[in-house]
């Protein structure tokens, strides 16, 4: 979440909505079994993918219109 909003700060929301996606498939990637695939044996983790990249995008998004108000 803080690297959606760094991102969304310095370079939009555009950009951390690719990196709000990135990071999803990233966690999905090296913490979700099995391993090293982007598989997914557990279909609760599809849940917990979704209100990452919500929550992401709404976090950047604020981020991005806070910056915008404020120039």
């Amino acid at each position: 979440m803080i690297g959606a909003t760094i991102v969304a700060v310095k370079f939009g929301s555009g950009p951390s909505v690719l990196f709000s996606f990135l990071s999803v498939i990233t966690f999905n990637f090296f913490f979700v079994e099995p391993l090293y695939t982007f598989e997914v044996a557990n279909k609760s983790y599809w849940l917990t993918f979704l209100v990452m990249f919500v929550t992401s995008l709404f976090i950047a998004n604020q981020s991005a219109m806070l910056i915008a108000q404020a120039s």
